[in-house]
């Protein structure tokens, strides 16, 4: 019955969106926003849809929150299908109105749910739209989620070093923030992503960084009685205290961190720790005791209905057995084992080969099941009228349904082409992103040219190059890549008119391997050109010795090796302990990713400082590209 009673009120909400006006905040609803994020974080469902049944109002942007509040309930419910369906008719609402806030929660809902289909890349590429939208609109929470979605993305992508970035990055950002709740998630969420980074190289510091955020990760939790973040922060400790063969310790934590559960509610929270239980009496050799939390991981386990985890607790079982001799009991536990990954292996075959079809065909039998339950709940109610006025109002409906279905895939295909040439519009924009601080300057130095007598013979040369310049900019921002030629052409320009405004105080060389055809090879344009005005504008400014910059292209291990070596300062040391990356860096790598996604590569850049501070050297690895 919630299904169906659902289902109606979303079709009143949609059919009442017609007829509302186009607003763009929902301020009277501020409160009750607030208080439904921290039940969602509760999974405190029955007081949740008790307020959103409570919103009334023809404000169209409150509709379209609320719509977003029921999409991220139905994915924390695992319920992806329903979360589409209400999502869809976000998407369909988008269309009356421009807000950008709206825009913003739709992209992170959708992100959301992409990443519980395991879509990873659908999934980051939405989730970096909704983070840039929220920062542009200064919604710090709905930023902070983008970030802490992300995070959570690049950790399951097997990349725990990008995950750790975002984790900081969230840290930062709501280090003054009221609501700490989300803060907790993230010092919880980094480390497990240490964990994973521990499990991929073997390197004990990033233990020793777990144990670091572990004690915060408590004292925030406390203050907030968030006793399920408390638990895992123990829970945590006793798993690295297990791999440093503290085993005493090590169950003294698990201790710890259970009596802030409930085991007839937090079974998957406790089923981790009673595998840390058994796993710590395995080692100390003590099988029985072992044997005890194996049976209640089982338990925990068969409550949540995770197969996989079933799986992992049978596996458990035939190790103690198997130590402790019992070798009948140790190979049916090893069979049912078996069995169980054989059908998720055939299960994962299967979905995927009919994975379009069984979607096509769970969509089409929920509306049929909803609108035979409706047309039932319709009939009931309509017993006295005559059988020829319910089949001409049922055709009516159908007329209507069918007309409003054709109106809204037409609405879909141009809200679509929009979405694209929007975010094609954002990408030229970020690339065009040159300093304005640069423009201002020259203009500034052209007119003290132009004022002095022994240098007015400069001024057509400066105007050339600046003109260059200009033009190459903004060509850039409709090409995404261009051949090196042109791209040293314009640094040349570039450099020599920052030359004409700093008197000659720094010089510059470009070397090419001989196998490199400027002519042909394309790289992404202007990606040179900030580490290069960082040279210049940073790397030389308050130095004694004429500055110089060497910029090299190589091909090496068939892609293209670009690096930048200047001779300035270096690094100061307070910008060495910087635990977050700067807009320029993180636009750039940005636009490396999206390079990735598109040619399949591994696009990247390394900063270093050379020995005692004598300059930078950035090393840049992009993907070999011709001209077709």
């Amino acid at each position: 019955m919630r299904q169906v009673g659902l289902i109606i009120f979303l079709i009143v909400w949609f059919w009442n969106f017609t007829y509302s006006q186009n607003q763009c905040n929902c301020d009277i609803y501020k409160t009750q926003f607030l208080e439904l994020e921290t039940l969602l974080e509760k999974k405190n469902y029955e007081n949740f849809d008790a307020i959103i049944k409570s919103l009334k109002t023809d404000n169209l942007s409150c509709k379209q929150r609320v719509l977003g509040f029921l999409v991220e309930e139905n994915i924390i419910r695992n319920e992806p299908e329903k979360a589409d369906s209400i999502l869809g008719l976000l998407f369909e609402t988008i269309t009356k109105t421009t807000c950008q806030e709206v825009l913003a929660v739709y992209n992170y809902e959708k992100g959301y749910l992409e990443l519980k289909k395991n879509s990873f890349d659908n999934a980051t590429t939405f989730l970096i739209k909704a983070k840039e939208s929220a920062s542009k609109l200064g919604d710090t929470l709905l930023q902070a989620k983008a970030i802490s979605r992300l995070a959570f993305s690049f950790n399951k992508l097997r990349q725990p070093e990008k995950a750790v970035e975002y984790d900081n990055l969230g840290i930062k950002l709501l280090a003054n923030y009221k609501n700490q709740t989300q803060l907790v998630q993230f010092y919880s969420n980094i480390n497990g992503h240490f964990g994973v980074w521990y499990d991929i190289t073997a390197d004990k510091k990033y233990l020793d960084s777990i144990k670091k955020y572990v004690p915060i990760s408590i004292s925030l939790a406390r203050k907030l009685n968030a006793n399920t973040r408390i638990s895992q922060a123990f829970s945590v400790l006793a798993g690295i205290l297990w791999i440093e063969k503290d085993y005493h310790k090590s169950l003294t934590l698990c201790d710890s961190s259970l009596s802030y559960l409930d085991p007839t509610k937090h079974f998957k929270s406790c089923a981790a720790i009673y595998q840390k239980y058994c796993d710590n009496y395995i080692e100390l050799k003590k099988y029985d005791v072992a044997l005890k939390y194996a049976n209640l991981y089982l338990e925990m386990n068969t409550k949540e209905d995770d197969i996989l985890l079933i799986a992992t607790s049978y596996e458990r079982l035939y190790e103690v057995h198997k130590m402790m001799g019992k070798t009948d009991i140790a190979l049916s536990f090893y069979e049912r084992t078996v069995k169980i990954r054989d059908s998720i292996r055939t299960r994962e075959v299967t979905e995927t080969v009919n994975d379009i079809e069984q979607k096509y065909q769970k969509s089409e039998n929920e509306k049929e099941i909803n609108k035979l339950n409706y047309e039932k709940e319709t009939l009931n109610q309509q017993k006295e009228i005559d059988k020829l006025q319910i089949r001409s109002l049922i055709g009516i409906i159908a007329a209507v349904i069918l007309l409003l279905v054709v109106i809204v895939f037409f609405y879909r295909q141009s809200v679509i082409k929009n979405q694209l040439n929007t975010i094609e519009i954002e990408q030229r924009l970020n690339r065009a992103r040159m300093n304005p601080h640069f423009f201002f300057n020259a203009l500034a130095s052209l007119q003290n040219l132009s004022l002095s007598d022994s240098k007015k013979d400069l001024v057509p040369g400066f105007i050339s190059k600046f003109s260059k310049i200009m033009r190459q900019s903004l060509e850039s921002t409709f090409n995404e890549l261009d051949t090196i030629e042109n791209e040293i052409s314009f640094l040349t320009d570039y450099l020599e008119l920052q030359k004409l405004r700093s008197e000659n105080r720094f010089q510059y060389e470009f070397e090419l391997d001989d196998a490199i055809e400027t002519n042909e090879l394309l790289i992404p344009g202007m990606i040179l050109q900030p580490f290069i005005e960082n040279s210049i504008e940073h790397g030389f400014k308050n130095i004694s010795h004429e500055g110089f910059i060497n910029i090299r292209f190589d091909i090496k291990d068939k892609s293209l090796q670009i690096t930048i070596t200047d001779n300035g300062q270096g690094i100061k040391d307070h910008e060495k302990h910087k635990t977050y990356p700067s807009r320029a860096t993180q636009i750039i790598k940005d636009r490396l990713f999206l390079l990735n996604k598109t040619y399949k590569s591994n696009a990247n850049f390394v900063l270093t400082t050379l020995q005692n501070d004598t300059g930078i050297k950035v090393e840049i690895n992009l993907p070999v590209i011709y001209k077709t």
